[in-house]
């Protein structure tokens, strides 16, 4: 019994994957069963718009009456089950230290190794295009999100990710800016909108989802903007939303670029699980039981309570401890002043801050009390004056 299943981003001819699916030859009586399905990504709990054609190929015999491949494809079909959380909750939080070291590491170069910043780059070929755009569809000349100039010159508002920004080219910057205006065109904030843009793209093609929550197709060379976060999806967060688990890998020597071409070209997990269970759950019949499938079984629990014996016996120093009765009722009296004061010191002034370290000095607005760093602050304007919430830390 011969079984394939294979997943493409584009269809293929059946007779081009006879040589990978384990049989070289097929007999004139024997013929191979693959129809061809197209599988959605949002159609498989996870909200990300990826379409995939999955193919399962199974040999057939003439005059057989089975129809292993159809059931496979109902199978699937009943297995569906649509997205329900946005694509925010695939995100790492913004203290998270795996965003900061991506932060560093897509910012790379926003300093060339002289210590200047990017210079400008030609881009007149795509600087006529956006003009026609900002003309045709009335959205003017202002640059309310980056306020970006030539030579490398921007300033994004306080929570955007400026670090990103400085490194990118003025097609970019503009393009971001053109995105927001005609959502403000529409009377929508885009800061309040979770969608994903995708900036590598030019301004006359559609550069949103589409659907708010909902991520795009995301691709190797794409460039993801989350309006909300006012950054970029980094590599570990597009591993994230092709139902990988980030937490259970070691990724530490893959940079963003990496990340990024693994994820834009993995296949997402959780419609392949689906595909490889409907395929067991229809061809079980047809898979030959093992010599000894019980033996096997109890020699792989015994192999693992020996691990668990080698464990348990590496724990050492346990007639050292100590037992003590735990009072879960216990009250202990505490300072209210100084417990105030600890939650102010420890508290967070600027985004930029999180648990890789705190920012300084840190300025603080007379009028509503806003607090941000000397270098992330500055747009909006405010009345910023020397914070005295006194020395950080706790």
């Amino acid at each position: 019994m011969h079984l394939g299943i294979r997943s493409f981003s584009t269809s293929l001819r059946s007779t081009m994957m006879l040589s990978t699916l384990g049989k070289s030859e097929v007999s004139d009586d024997e013929r191979y069963v693959d129809p061809m399905h197209r599988l959605d990504t949002k159609e498989f709990y996870i909200p990300h718009t990826r379409t995939r054609v999955y193919l399962f190929a199974t040999p057939m015999h003439k005059g057989s009456k089975e129809h292993l491949a159809e059931k496979w494809a109902y199978t699937v079909k009943d297995m569906r089950r649509p997205w329900s959380s946005p694509f925010e909750a695939f995100l790492l939080h913004t203290d998270n230290p795996n965003i900061h070291r991506a932060r560093l590491g897509l910012a790379w170069a926003k300093e060339r190794k002289d210590g200047t910043q990017r210079k400008a780059t030609d881009w007149n070929g795509c600087e006529s295009r956006h003009q026609r755009a900002r003309q045709e569809e009335q959205l003017g000349l202002l640059r309310p999100l980056t306020s970006w100039q030539e030579a490398g010159i921007c300033k994004g508002l306080d929570w955007t990710w400026n670090d990103w920004l400085l490194s990118q080219t003025e097609r970019v910057l503009d393009l971001l800016e053109i995105s927001t205006l005609r959502m403000a065109k529409d009377g929508v904030d885009s800061g309040f909108k979770a969608c994903i843009w995708n900036v590598s793209q030019n301004v006359d093609r559609q550069t949103g989802s589409g659907r708010t929550a909902l991520a795009p197709c995301l691709t190797p060379n794409m460039i993801p903007w989350v309006a909300t976060r006012r950054g970029p999806v980094t590599g570990r967060e597009a591993l994230a939303i092709q139902g990988i688990p980030v937490r259970e890998l070691l990724l530490t020597s893959e940079n963003e670029d990496q990340l990024a071409d693994l994820a834009g070209n993995a296949m997402t997990t959780t419609v392949v699980g689906a595909s490889m269970l409907a395929a067991l759950r229809v061809a079980l019949g047809k898979i030959s039981e093992g010599q000894d499938a019980a033996g096997d079984a109890a020699k792989i629990e015994a192999e693992e309570a020996t691990a668990d014996d080698l464990v348990a016996k590496g724990i050492v120093g346990e007639e050292a401890l100590t037992s003590h009765d735990l009072d879960l009722a216990k009250v202990a009296t505490a300072d209210l002043a100084e417990m105030l004061d600890l939650a102010e010191r420890s508290s967070r002034h600027c985004q930029c801050e999180g648990q890789s370290g705190t920012a300084s000095p840190i300025e603080e607005c007379s009028a509503c009390g806003y607090r941000a760093c000397k270098s992330c602050g500055g747009r909006p304007d405010h009345q910023y004056a020397s914070c005295q919430g006194g020395t950080r830390g706790v």
